[in-house]
């Protein structure tokens, strides 16, 4: 976590005269220039790592939601048509490339947060969420912060799966994809929404109403429609 922004403009302060030792080499006039162009250098940095980390995560939560909506619209591959077929491959490397990318955006803010704001010291992430937690929910409990490392990695796997693999992962076992997309929407929820406030959470909602609405549509919908020309023949 880091320090309140005050302390940490005094703390650079007291870093520029004493550790840099420049207090007495240099007239005022020029240490004043030296320690504002240092400050806005350190704050534009400051500035640049939090939008890096938040950025990052609402890339991976958009390539999230966009690969699952092309996976969820593409035309079925079982088709009496050339031009259907072709279709279904179409949205589906589309698909796969934006769950590629989405993981990995998803890595880029992991790393962020773990740089920038925990200074790379697990203790002090696992204390963070620690405390996140307990705001929220008023009890601290730091486990939210394996969630968060499984749900990198899983995503990460999943996603080369389906690069080195396409015919194998597309086959799979349709339990493996709800295990799979459910972790993943679960911590998505709970970081787009549970821990979210304002704006990003009112679109991730109703993101994740459209995406229900589809998976409806496609599962439920067809299997009524398929039953209903069976029995109709």
């Amino acid at each position: 976590m880091r320090q309140p922004f005050g302390r940490r403009l005094i703390g650079l302060r007291f870093y520029l005269q004493g550790t840099l030792g420049y207090n007495d080499g240099f007239p005022r006039r020029d240490r004043h220039c030296i320690e504002n162009m240092v400050l806005m250098v350190w704050l534009e940095s400051d500035y640049l790592a939090t939008e890096v980390t938040i950025w990052t995560i609402r890339l991976s939560m958009i390539c999230l939601a966009g690969a699952l909506t092309l996976r969820l619209q593409a035309p079925r591959p079982c088709t009496s048509t050339i031009e259907n077929g072709d279709r279904h491959s179409v949205w589906m490397l589309g698909a796969k490339n934006l769950w590629l990318l989405g993981g990995f955006f998803s890595l880029l803010h992991a790393m962020a947060a773990m740089a920038f704001y925990h200074q790379w010291n697990h203790s002090l992430a696992l204390a963070d969420t620690a405390r996140q937690t307990k705001s929220l929910l008023g009890f601290p409990v730091g486990i939210g912060l394996y969630f968060n490392y499984a749900f990198v990695s899983i995503w990460l796997a999943d996603a080369l799966w389906w690069i080195a693999a396409s015919g194998s992962y597309e086959k799979r076992a349709r339990w493996i994809n709800g295990l799979v997309y459910g972790f993943l929407i679960f911590i998505a929820i709970n970081g787009t929404v549970v821990f979210a406030s304002g704006i990003v959470r009112w679109i991730a909602s109703v993101a994740l109403m459209g995406l229900a609405a589809l998976a409806y549509q496609k599962f439920f919908r067809s299997k009524d429609s398929t039953a209903n020309v069976e029995s109709e023949s």
